[in-house]
């Protein structure tokens, strides 16, 4: 079995109960987005090199690389690697890091994304997912014993069957989900997800275990359980994933 960290399981701004999105593989030196739970990196290295793996940079998924200097401090890191698709990555390096806006630069590899990757026993790879502004992209890793897919920021599309078909029979899924039903305008416009899209993209890919992440920060718990329940009737074993819990798969 592998084991997920789930650093940071919110969306657009942090909580009280969630920072913004950061996962991670330890045992591999894999972490996927750097949002502002970046900093709870620092306890769990376990390798000399780290694969940062971006969806994208709305602040929300990348502001944490400006913390890497101390997380990463005194921790024996040999290599650094961000990868992430090239425009992306631009802007990591000639806006997030420009003077006026951090003052040191930054000294690490940014690496555009090839369609296929391994790392380790990982082979990875990745889907654009346009309706998001400013494009995204979900990723599937696929081990020799078990699989998960990452889609944060989308307008989930049941009916897209190249998109179901990148992340059908995974093991486990983590899906954004940011709008309960009857906001399906509003998702569109922000190119992210209502309940029952998400729900009926996973039934349709085969996916048996489903976390929700990127919920609003601003919604209470009763919303929250509304959008389980809704996605729930799709795939029965559905809930929102939590900050700090370590999922095995």
């Amino acid at each position: 079995m592998s084991e997920l960290h789930l650093l940071g399981t919110g969306g657009y701004h942090p909580s009280d109960t969630r920072h913004t999105a950061c996962f991670m593989l330890p045992e591999d030196g894999v972490i996927l987005d750097a949002g502002t739970s970046f900093f709870r990196v620092r306890d769990r290295i376990a390798t000399s090199s780290i694969n940062i793996f971006l969806t994208h940079v709305h602040l929300d998924h990348c502001q944490g690389l400006t913390y890497i200097n101390d997380v990463l401090r005194g921790k024996g890191i040999e290599r650094i690697t961000v990868h992430g698709k090239q425009t992306h990555l631009n802007a990591v390096g000639e806006k997030l890091f420009d003077q006026y806006l951090f003052p040191v630069p930054f000294e690490h590899e940014l690496r555009p994304i090839a369609q296929e990757t391994t790392v380790g026993d990982w082979t990875i790879r990745w889907m654009l997912q346009p309706d998001h502004p400013g494009t995204s992209l979900a990723y599937r890793f696929d081990g020799p014993a078990t699989s998960f897919a990452y889609v944060s920021d989308t307008n989930a599309d049941p009916d897209n069957e190249e998109k179901v078909a990148f992340v059908r029979g995974v093991k486990l899924m983590l899906h954004e989900c940011y709008f309960t039903d009857g906001f399906e305008e509003a998702a569109t416009t922000t190119g992210h997800s209502c309940s029952s899209a998400v729900g009926a993209f996973a039934r349709n890919a085969g996916i048996d275990h489903l976390l929700l992440i990127h919920p609003s920060p601003v919604v209470g718990q009763d919303i929250l359980t509304t959008i389980e329940r809704q996605v729930s009737a799709f795939v029965p074993d559905t809930r929102y994933a939590n900050d700090l819990e370590v999922v095995e798969f």
